[in-house]
């Protein structure tokens, strides 16, 4: 079924949401010290999952987009307005972003968010450059299907945007994603 930006492919659950955000982060340099603990979580059964999720989610030093919109944190409760997730296949110029870095919040505002648009800004900045193209579950990204469009698109990336913009470098034009569902506003 087409929706707004995506092409409905199933049902998704929380669990599969996170593991495939645990899956993505222990690629990352910054967790290379907390690696196996990471990769230990998938085998957890799931309330210990949750229960140690929340721990991450706590224990970083940002806050990221993705544990606001699925478990929560302390001072946001994104996770309380989703209804169910899916997994989707998006179209990448439906796909927008309210913030990747701080140092390029300028270039991104210049194109109201819009991650298609900024591709071509996105050159100039190191960590795009030499960017590959994520090969099978890797391009999966974790968006937000808004109702009402306050950006230049539809879904708004929660996690890969780097995967977007390298894809979209390559003439990409679509992936799979695990999309939020919002519940109707009252």
């Amino acid at each position: 079924m087409k929706r707004n930006g995506y092409t409905f492919l199933r049902e998704a659950t929380l669990r599969e949401v996170l593991e495939h955000f645990v899956k993505t982060e222990v690629t990352r340099n910054e967790y290379a010290n907390c690696r196996g603990e990471l990769q230990a979580l998938l085998a957890c059964e799931d309330r210990t999952f949750f229960k140690r999720m929340r721990k991450f989610a706590d224990d970083r030093d940002d806050v990221n987009p993705t544990l606001t919109w699925t478990i929560g944190t302390h001072a946001n409760k994104h996770h309380e307005r989703v209804q169910h997730w899916v997994l989707a296949e998006v179209t990448l110029d439906s796909l927008y972003s309210c913030g990747i870095n701080p140092a390029m919040q300028a270039d991104l505002d210049r194109v109201n968010g819009h991650l298609a648009s900024f591709a071509e800004f996105a050159q100039k900045y190191p960590e795009f450059q030499n960017d590959s193209v994520p090969q099978g579950d890797q391009r999966i990204i974790i968006a937000i299907a808004k109702t009402e469009v306050s950006k230049k698109g539809t879904l708004e990336v929660v996690d890969g945007s780097h995967r977007g913009i390298a894809m979209l470098a390559k003439k990409i034009g679509s992936t799979s994603a695990f999309v939020a569902e919002l519940k109707p506003e009252r």
